[in-house]
């Protein structure tokens, strides 16, 4: 199968361009590599109107993949350190910054391409949007509105079409930190 993959250095996206091509298929990919800015995010449901009309107008599929925080392999920084201290010391429960009227749910990355796939592939639909997260969310709120500036106060998806495709995360959220401290440490 042909792919264009967008985003297609990021962190997701590469871990899906590598799953993709050794899968055999063709895979092209476009970044614009701005790492997630702000001024590109506000455009995202622009963007997400433009692959539909694009995907109608030239008579193909499109896929489009809402996700909630991403970690794992390629990783390179962010809140992970934190979780893992934290969960080492309390393994059933997660602090984060907040008030407790947030929402966050969590993904490991290969998890996350493992969503991917299925959906494609039973995708009979022009256009086809898929939420990926987990149901995961046994965290305590340390207190705030939000954490650090930039945080989104709800990363908290209703991922019901993945799960009537029979899919769920491998990796509890504590796995998933443990791969993501353990490929840092060793690229340091």
């Amino acid at each position: 199968m042909k792919i264009l993959v967008t985003g297609a250095a990021g962190f997701i996206g590469s871990n899906l361009v590598d799953r993709l091509l050794a899968d055999g298929h063709k895979v092209t990919g476009f970044d614009n590599l701005s790492t997630g800015r702000a001024e590109f995010l506000d455009g995202a449901l622009a963007a997400e109107a433009l692959i539909q009309a694009y995907a109608e107008g030239f008579g193909m599929q499109a896929h489009i993949f809402r996700f909630v925080s991403i970690l794992g392999e390629r990783y390179t920084h962010g809140y992970v350190v934190d979780f893992h201290r934290q969960l080492c010391e309390h393994p059933e429960h997660l602090d984060v910054l907040g008030d407790g009227k947030q929402r966050k749910s969590y993904l490991y990355v290969q998890d996350c391409v493992d969503a991917m796939l299925p959906a494609v592939e039973s995708a009979r639909t022009r256009l086809s949007i898929f939420n990926l997260g987990t149901d995961w969310d046994a965290l305590r709120y340390a207190g705030g509105e939000r954490g650090w500036v930039g945080d989104s106060p709800f990363i908290f998806l209703d991922c019901w079409r993945e799960r009537a495709l029979a899919w769920r995360p491998k990796l509890s959220i504590r796995a998933a930190v443990e791969r993501t401290v353990d490929y840092l440490q060793g690229s340091l």
